[in-house]
């Protein structure tokens, strides 16, 4: 029985020891560090041809049912679109980035 109690103990005092010593880490901001920007164009009717194939696509955690359909044109250049896959709709604007 006193075998008992002290092996209680020593948890409590082993769980209240971890629950004090633990921290929540402090958020801090993304550093964005950069010169090239991709360029934010709006998109017409349709998607242009000029774009090339579809690359690939990503989704963002941020942003629940919307994924991002990547091109690629002959001169290397990248379009991403924004999709959102519920309302079958394409964001009215598209990123550009050129490639020299």
């Amino acid at each position: 029985m006193r075998r008992n109690i002290i092996m209680y103990v020593v948890m409590l005092v082993f769980l209240v020891l971890s629950m004090t010593c633990c921290s929540k880490t402090p958020s801090s901001k993304p550093v964005v560090e950069g010169s090239m920007k991709m360029e934010i164009l709006e998109c017409g009717d349709a998607i242009p041809a000029g774009w090339g194939n579809v690359i690939s696509v990503s989704s963002v955690d941020q942003y629940e049912g919307w994924v991002q359909l990547w091109f690629q044109d002959g001169m290397g250049d990248l379009y991403m679109i924004p999709y959102h896959v519920e309302s079958n709709t394409f964001h009215k604007n598209y990123r550009h980035l050129k490639r020299k």
